[in-house]
């Protein structure tokens, strides 16, 4: 599953939106319903589409940010949001430096 996790294809803009929103703290509905917006003209279901984003943004496995299928519409209750942000703000290190590198740059390039 993680193969298929690295190997789906996920959008810069959204990623990226993503970060900025998680860098400010946002609720967690606030980042869904960004990635759900963004990627609303490409899916016409986008709830596969919008956890990957957060797998890939976050780098969370897909059972930490599973229970955001449940805030589609932008909403989450408070075991949902606690949960997940707190997901989001252990693996900050990690997704925060990726953030700060210029788009397009890559890590394996040398």
């Amino acid at each position: 599953m993680a193969m298929l996790v690295e190997e789906a294809d996920t959008r810069t803009e959204v990623i990226e939106a993503l970060h900025r929103l998680a860098e400010r703290r946002a609720i967690v509905g606030e980042m869904i319903r960004c990635a759900s917006d963004k990627l609303a003209a490409d899916y016409k279901h986008p709830l596969l589409p919008v956890l990957l984003h957060f797998v890939k943004a976050f780098d969370l496995p897909l059972g930490e940010v599973l229970p955001i299928r449940e805030c589609l519409d932008g909403k989450c209750d408070a075991e949902t949001e606690a949960r997940v942000s707190a997901a989001i703000q252990r693996t900050r290190p990690r997704w925060s430096e990726a953030a700060a590198r210029p788009t397009g740059a890559n890590s394996s390039a040398g």
